[in-house]
């Protein structure tokens, strides 16, 4: 997936009914901080849409950058009743692919929010130091029965490396709203025009 420019973000958004809002990129001690605010309502139960994003296996197959991931696991003990650890293998554009740490925390059926980083262990050679945070929240308000606003807040913070911009970063957030699209029978796949 390739990054694309704020305007084309901006169009397909507009073409697909999405709130879309990306304040200007922050710099914070050498730190680029990326944020994205994305929103849509979709026609589905809100406990319908909860439990479509609570099991991380289960939406890979909305992010094209995450390969595979492991269950919920829970650290009784370590981690509140709610939070769980995840693992995910990441694949960004033409990097190696690389471990990415997630803590999910839970709140059914209103939000999901995910801290992660990559690399925690090793230095990828010829990307020393390429680590990324990121801060996810996925609200889940309920419009009616069957209606529910889905909105994404992300904060990607990362020094180095050519993959975490707010042009590729945004286009991830799209094509995943227009997979749910899809997944939906508002559009069909050969619509989609994130990729």
């Amino acid at each position: 997936m390739l990054a694309k420019s704020l305007s084309e973000l901006q169009n397909i958004a507009n073409l697909r009914g999405i709130t879309y809002d990306a304040p200007e990129e922050e710099i914070s001690d050498n730190q680029r901080i990326i944020k994205t605010i994305i929103s849509r309502n979709f026609t589905l139960n809100r406990a319908d849409a909860f439990a479509s994003f609570a099991d991380p296996q289960t939406h890979v197959k909305y992010f094209d950058i995450i390969q595979s991931c492991t269950p919920l696991i829970p650290l009784e003990g370590a981690l509140e009743p709610n939070a769980y650890i995840v693992l995910e293998k990441v694949q960004e554009e033409n990097l190696p692919p690389r471990l990415m740490i997630v803590k999910y925390t839970l709140d059914p059926p209103n939000s999901i929010s995910k801290d992660a980083v990559t690399n925690p262990f090793i230095d990828i050679p010829d990307l020393p130091l390429d680590r990324k945070k990121a801060k996810v929240r996925m609200q889940f308000e309920e419009i009616s029965r069957n209606s529910t606003k889905i909105t994404c807040e992300s904060i990607f913070t990362t020094s180095n490396g050519p993959v975490f911009v707010r042009g590729f970063i945004d286009h991830v957030w799209l094509n995943f709203y227009e997979k749910l699209m899809v997944d939906l029978g508002e559009i069909s796949q050969s619509d989609m025009i994130t990729g």
